[in-house]
């Protein structure tokens, strides 16, 4: 295997993993979503920020 086709292969790797994390993010934000639209009053939502970090 040459240089070229290592660093093609580490460059398919790293798309493929950044994909993934955009995907993980994503999903994690529509989960933070749903969870403050599922909140029923204030202190659940300020609950749901607290947990997510969120100011």
């Amino acid at each position: 295997m040459s240089d070229a086709e290592r660093l093609l292969l580490i460059h398919k790797a790293s798309a493929g993993m950044q994909k993934n994390l955009n995907d993980l993010r994503q999903y994690n934000n529509n989960n933070v979503w749903l969870s403050l639209q599922r909140a029923s009053d204030e202190q659940d939502k300020q609950a749901v920020k607290k947990l997510y970090g969120i100011n």
